[in-house]
Order: C-alpha cells, then structure tokens, then sequence
C-alpha cells in the first residue's frame, strides 16, 4: 500500500510538473510466461505439455482485473516443456476493467495480432489496444499465445469521495458523511440516481444526505477545473429477522408451549392467534403462547428505525392427551393413540351416530371391498389386566356370518381367545352392543380386540382396558414419576415400603413435596423406593383428588419444547434444553410454573411429610445418623435418615 501511495505521489508530481493536475497514469503487468507471475495470479503452475485453466472469475491485480472465457477450447496457462504462456482459443475473451478509464493495453508473446474490440471505445492493432473506456473486451480470432498483459489507466488528481457509513443496511435516518482526501475539493451529491455535477446538492456538515428508506447516493469531488471520479454508495434499510416458532406448525398436543424469537437484539414480536395480520399496536410477546385449541399464530419483529419483519405463521391442530388404555374415537387421526396398533382400521364415518349419540367418530371395520379381518392390539404387554369393554355396531344389512373377538397372547403371535365370541350377524344395524370381557386370569399379555369372517362393514366405539395393578420400577437414584389415565393406590403398593409425592408448590430452585398415599386418574406423582426395585400399584377407581399439584401428567407421550420443562434425573429435575418428549406414563414441570427458572430443581419437603430438614439446602445437622432400620450410618451419602430423633434428607 506504501509503495502505492509513493508510487501515486510521483505519478502526480511529474504530472505537476508537466503543466496539467487533471490526470496521471498507472500501469499494471498480468505476467504469464514466469513462475513468480502466475502464483502471483493464484494460478497453479502445469505440468509439462498440460494446461491450467483460467475459469472465469476475474484475476485482480492492483485494482485492475482481468476476466476470460473459452474459445474452441479453454483459455488456460500452457506449459510447454517448461515454457509458460497465456493459450486463448478462437472466439475466447478477455475483458478488463480498472479503478479509471483504460487507455492501452498492450500484449506481449510469439502470437498477440489476432483480437477484435467487441466492448470499449478504442482500437486495436499489433497487439495493442488504445483508446478510453471504463471496460475492455477482446476477442481472439485465432490461437494467441501471450507471455504479458500491460493494462494502462488514468485517474483524476482529485480524490474520489468516500461515504460512512459506507453502503449496505442502515437504520432510518442515518447520516452519511461523504468526504475526500483532496484539501479544498467541493462536493456534490445527488440521491435520485443521476450523475452528479457542480450544479448538484452542495455537500457540508449541515447539508448530509438522510437514508430514510432505499437510496442511492452518488458523489463527486471537485477542485478548480478538475473532478474526480464519480463515487456510487446503494443503502437500504436494516431490516428485523423473521420470527421463528419453537413448535413447528402441525399438530400438537392440548397445552403444548410455542415460544417466538428473533435474531434481531431489541426487537419486539407482536402476534395474533385469531387469523388477522399482526400490526406494532397487536400484543406484545412476552411469555410461550399455550396452544389449548386449534389456532394460527401469526407473528411479526419490529425495531426502531428498522423495517418490521416479514410475517411468519404457524397452524396449530390440538391433539389432546387421552388416556393410554382408551379409545373414544372423537378425533380425525388414530395417531395419538399409541398405546395401540391398528390393522384394517379407518377412522371417522359421519354417517354413522357413534356410541353415545355423538355423530363424529364412530370408527369403521371392514370396508366393504374385501377386507374381512381388522385387529386393534396393544402395543406393548398389560402387567396386570382387569378388564376391557367396548360397543360394537352393525353398519350395514349385510347378514353374512361375522364376529368380534377378545384374545390374550404372551408372545404377540399365539392368541388364546377370552370369553363368547360376540356374533355380529344377528345384530340389529345402526344399533350398540357392549361387549365386555375380564382379563383378571391373565398377567403380562398383549390384548387385542378382532373382527372377521366377513367383509361387511361394522363399527366400534368407546373402547375401555383397565388394569387392577400398575408396575412401576424405581430408577437408580431411588426416585421415578408416574402417571397414568387410572386412579392408584400407593398405600397397598407391594413391597411395602412404596413413597409418593406430589408439587405443591415451585421455587427459584426447590420443588415441594407432599405425601399422597392415592391419586385419581392422570395425576403426575413422585415416587421413592428401593433402588431397582419393582413396585405394582394397586389400581383403584374412585381415589380422592390430590389438591394443587405442579407435576404435569403425561400419560400419553407428550412433545416438549427447549427450556419448557425439567425432567425427573439422577434424582433431581433438569431443565429440558433441546426440544424433546416426555414418555408416556410420566411427570413433569413446566418452567412457567417458575418465576426464574434454575437448571437444576432440588427436592423439599412440607410438615406433612414428617421430614425435618434437608442437608444441602442450608441446614446443619448434629448427632448420629440412622437408617430407616435403625442400623447407624457412619457415612450417610444420599437418602432419607433419622438424626435425633428427627427425619433429615441429604442431597
């Protein structure tokens, strides 16, 4: 750059010298046939009687650039045992541009006559090229074979302004400064697009151009009788990214958080739920929209002295959570539900008014084209089966022998049928039949329900599978969550011994637990027992309500998103930071429950639980310590012990 600048200094002393301040010349050389010339370029060095070829991006050297492309063949340095040259074919290219207007370029090698001018002013003659133009193309006519490429150009002595900031995105009503490094050189701007001249907007600290919305800014210096180059500077207004939604549109399940972000630093989202294009006067984000319905969201980022975001959208379809061991049918898609595999099964015949009087739902067997065999199976073992009941209906007249089946099986391949078959012939059409079975006799079997026989169509509804026990086996940190669509009984669990808990209440970073010994049906609970052990959980059907419980129950796998919720691990709940799904049968916490939410929950413990202190959290503890069977600990880790008297928990 310093020799640059002397070199420029020179150029425009001589030309001083010479009389004239207007303009001084500059050459640069593109040298082909040395190995110091083309690495200069970038260009790999070819082998023996081999070519590298140019491509075409341009090669700059110095400002000035050179651009080729193909003839009859490519335009490439040529090795030819050990001498290098430029090789361009006939109909190639070579187009030059520089920081001022071309004047000459010269071509050097055995072979440079045979080029045309097909763009700048100017001719060309025995390898050379005169005239001006701010570009220069030249096309081959023959094989030339160059060793250099001398391109000469002139520039003003009065420096081309400069703006800053310089061009690109800039927020609204930004001021641009424009400046030159010729003392006492005036200048003139224009904003409309036109080339600006001494008759142009003056420029000084209180005439600045004002970017309030896309704008292109030319500018030229001027000193005396002489001007500078014409400077270009294109800006637009900053604009705020997009919103981006944590849930992708699709379906959901009921109560599923969806959060809104942008990458832009101080931007506001505003949004809209009812189908209408937000505005800056929509509510603000604050906190993750709940999606409890189906609904759209629409959102859109603003900043000041920003352009507002484009508007991004997302619709949401509610799936609600349902019980894992039953099947009411009332929704479009058999997909939530989980627990089951479905052969032959459709769903959804508006036709037909489903069992309870609802007219959407009602699931359809058998379609009438050849099928005449459709199962509906657990997806996994049932430990403890009471019972399952379901309606069966006939849809149409057809009065071929047909019926429906209750089978158990311990391998999912060998069934053994439960009960009567329930004959599907002799039923009247349009009518329900309930058909109810006891699965007491049997223990850890898939179940399924099965009709056949015949194609003609029929229909179920409201299918119900009860267990009389639940198993449940403690993680290794003695804890795990559990929660199911039935009611249980904690108190009468085997072994004894079982503990369970629900949440209260939420701190900054310690979940309360209070002693439950039942829970209804889709209650979240926290359960402490032996380490590895197996507990079965009496189920019953009429257990009492809990009271306020923070624990979410999953009972069917339930997506969540980064950050929304903690997860029960190694005996202490962790924030979820990576979207993820919490398994069915299982607790969790939402972090809104939580005004700052910790990355780690610890547990504590109210009066009801009879525990006196938690070492860890701030207590201190003297004396000895004891098992719960009485045995003294002389060095307790983690676990529930007795200490004067007292229960204490160490964390």
């Amino acid at each position: 750059m310093k020799q640059k600048l002397l070199l420029k200094s020179m150029l425009l002393l001589f030309a001083l010298i010479a009389g004239s301040t207007s303009v001084w010349a500059t050459d640069v050389t593109f040298t082909f046939n040395t190995d110091a010339g083309i690495a200069e370029l970038g260009i790999t060095k070819p082998s023996a009687s081999s070519g590298t070829d140019l491509g075409t991006d341009p090669y700059n050297k110095d400002c000035v650039s050179l651009t080729a492309t193909n003839g009859g063949t490519n335009t490439r340095v040529w090795n030819s045992s050990g001498t290098l040259d430029l090789r361009i074919y006939s109909n190639g290219t070579l187009t030059f541009t520089a920081p001022a207007n071309i004047t000459k370029i010269v071509l050097a090698g055995s072979t440079v006559g045979g080029f045309t001018v097909t763009a700048g002013d100017g001719e060309f003659s025995s390898g050379t090229w005169t005239g001006d133009a701010a570009m220069v193309t030249l096309k081959a006519t023959a094989t030339e074979k160059i060793n250099t490429i001398t391109v000469t150009y002139t520039a003003a002595s009065v420096e081309m302004p400069t703006f800053s900031p310089g061009a690109g995105a800039v927020e609204k009503g930004t001021e641009v400064t424009i400046s030159t490094e010729t003392a006492g050189a005036n200048i003139y701007y224009t904003t409309d697009g036109t080339t600006p001249s001494s008759s142009s907007t003056a420029y000084d600290s209180e005439n600045k151009p004002t970017i309030n919305a896309a704008t292109t800014i030319k500018a030229i210096a001027i000193k005396g009788g002489d001007a500078s180059l014409v400077a270009t500077a294109e800006y637009t207004i900053k604009k705020v990214a997009t919103p981006t939604f944590s849930v992708a549109a699709g379906t959901v399940f009921a109560g599923t958080p969806v959060e809104l972000a942008t990458t832009t630093d101080g931007a506001t989202i505003h949004y809209t739920t009812d189908g209408t294009d937000p505005t800056a006067s929509s509510p603000t984000y604050s906190s993750a929209i709940s999606i409890d319905a189906d609904m759209t969201i629409k959102a859109i980022a603003v900043k000041a002295k920003w352009d507002d975001s484009d508007m991004a959208s997302a619709a949401y379809t509610v799936l609600p959570p349902v019980p894992g061991l039953s099947i009411d049918f009332e929704v479009s898609s058999l997909d939530q539900y989980t627990d089951w595999i479905f052969v032959n099964v459709g769903n959804t015949n508006t036709a037909i008014t489903a069992h309870g009087g609802t007219k959407y739902g009602a699931n359809i067997n058998g379609s009438g084209n050849g099928v005449n065999t459709c199962s509906i199976t657990t997806k996994n073992k049932i430990a403890y089966p009471g019972s399952i009941t379901f309606y069966v209906s006939k849809v149409s007249t057809n009065t071929s022998a047909s019926s429906w089946y209750v089978e158990v099986s311990e391998d999912g391949s060998v069934w053994t049928q439960v009960g009567d078959a329930q004959d599907a012939k002799s039923m009247s059409k349009g009518s329900w039949v309930e058909v109810s079975r006891s699965l007491t006799s049997y223990s850890d079997v898939y179940v399924r329900i099965r009709y056949g026989s015949s194609n003609a169509i029929r229909a179920v509804d409201d299918i119900v599978l009860t267990e009389v026990k639940v198993p449940v086996t403690i993680a290794s940190s003695g804890y795990s969550t559990i929660a199911k669509g039935c009611g249980l009984d904690f108190a009468n669990a085997t072994p004894a011994g079982l503990e369970a808990y629900i949440v209260p209440s939420i701190t900054a970073s310690t979940v309360s637990l209070s002693a439950i010994d039942e829970a209804p049906a889709s209650t979240g609970v926290i359960l402490k027992g032996t380490a590895g052990a197996t507990y079965t959980i009496p189920v019953k059907a009429d257990a009492a309500a809990v009271g306020t419980n923070k624990l979410q129950a999953a009972v069917a796998a339930t997506p969540i998103t980064a950050n929304a919720a903690y997860i029960l691990k190694s005996g202490e709940f962790h924030l979820v930071t990576a979207a993820s799904t919490v398994p069915a049968g299982k607790a969790y916490l939402l972090a809104s429950d939580i005004s700052s939410p910790a990355p780690v929950l610890n547990f504590g413990f109210d009066d009801a639980t009879g525990i006196n202190a938690v070492i860890g959290e701030g207590f201190t503890v003297n004396g000895e310590f004891y098992n719960l069977n009485g045995q003294r600990v002389a060095q307790p880790t983690k676990g529930l012990y007795i200490v004067n008297g007292k229960k204490v928990v160490i964390k």
